[in-house]
């Protein structure tokens, strides 16, 4: 085996190095900040004044049914689903937490906009 040459100015320990897989772009190595892909449940809450979320109204895949979709929450799994829930109870639907995406039954997007801008979210149109 051979041994690997040593680059001048350039330490083993400060190597960034950037993948894009399937759960997209992410940092690995010393010196890239944690953030979770998008999509995926936080391993911690972070305030809601930090998040930037979307409300969307969509069809697609669904049989024409209307679902309305809450994207980009940075929270921890057990938190998403007690917000889940009271969402989906201000609507007046049903609905569920896949991801970190809630999805509620029927068009509600103003309703659930509403409610997330008075718990003190930020919501992108």
């Amino acid at each position: 085996m051979a041994k690997k040459k040593k680059v001048p100015g350039r330490t083993n320990d400060s190597d960034l190095v950037y993948s894009t897989g399937p759960d997209g772009p992410q940092a690995i190595g010393k010196g890239a900040a944690y953030l979770p892909p998008e999509g995926v449940a936080s391993t911690r809450d972070l305030p809601p004044e930090e998040q930037t979320l979307r409300v969307t109204s969509t069809n697609k895949g669904r049989r024409g049914k209307t679902v309305t979709e809450v994207t980009g929450f940075r929270l921890t799994a057990s938190t998403l689903k007690e917000l889940g829930k009271a969402i989906k109870q201000h609507c007046g639907s049903g609905g569920s937490v896949q991801g970190a995406t809630v999805i509620v039954q029927g068009d509600h997007a103003t309703r659930a906009r509403e409610f997330l801008e008075r718990r003190g979210f930020i919501i992108k149109a």
